[in-house]
């Protein structure tokens, strides 16, 4: 797994309504701290060519949610 090349498949999906197969599916040992890894790698590219970030995304507290997105705590 490599995080450039994973984030670059990422920002390519942008604006065109593809989806890509989750990466939990692709690599079996997928951990959190690699998606976190990756969400870095995401931000910096993007700022690089000049987007700023406005906010921030919290998500996954609702607990009954969990299973659908196979998380066992809030992110």
């Amino acid at each position: 797994m490599e995080d450039r090349a994973i984030a670059d498949e990422i920002l390519a999906t942008l604006r065109t309504g593809r989806q890509i197969t989750p990466l939990t599916a692709r690599y079996s040992d997928f951990q959190i701290a690699d998606g976190y890894r990756i969400a870095r790698t995401i931000c910096d590219l993007r700022a690089a060519r000049g987007e700023r970030p406005v906010g921030r995304k919290i998500g996954f507290t609702d607990r009954s949610a969990w299973p659908k997105f196979r998380a066992d705590a809030p992110m």
